[in-house]
């Protein structure tokens, strides 16, 4: 198998082990290292009925597979989920996989995606309107009076 063709299975295989769509979020958030007893600050950059990734200013100490609790605030809802660490990529950014959760709270969060993805869309429809708008030449009439 040529180096070209690895590259894009296992480029396929990652995108396939994703099970839910990801929706572009952004809100402080807090992660809170369970075996450890020690909260630590991030922001959440996306969200998805299973998982969320978060970034923190400073560098995250745990490793992969630790457990955690993720608490964080979208439309006025707070939301805590447990999980474990699934990925870090460099020493801020990271992967939460929601550990099993009640039909019920998957519920409550697919709700909240749902207005989360309604959101998203509305903000993008709105800024390709402002984009076309200030791509789209002003038609000024300029009606001479003294005529």
């Amino acid at each position: 198998m040529e180096a070209e063709e690895y590259a894009k299975c296992l480029e396929d295989l990652a995108a396939n082990r994703r099970t839910a769509p990801r929706f572009a979020l952004e809100g402080d958030a807090s992660i809170l290292l369970v075996d450890h007893g020690s909260s630590i600050s991030c922001k959440i950059l996306d969200l998805s009925v299973g998982g969320c990734q978060l970034r923190t200013s400073d560098r995250f100490p745990a490793g992969v597979r630790v457990l955690v609790e993720v608490s964080f605030k979208v439309h006025g809802i707070v939301l805590r989920f447990r999980g474990t660490v699934q990925w870090k990529a460099g020493e801020s950014l990271f992967g939460i996989r929601f550990a099993e959760m009640t039909s019920r709270r998957r519920d409550e969060l697919a709700e909240v995606l749902r207005e989360v993805e309604a959101e998203n869309a509305a903000k993008t429809e709105r800024l390709a309107a402002e984009k076309q708008a200030a791509q789209s030449p002003a038609t000024e009439y300029d009606w001479d009076d003294d005529e």
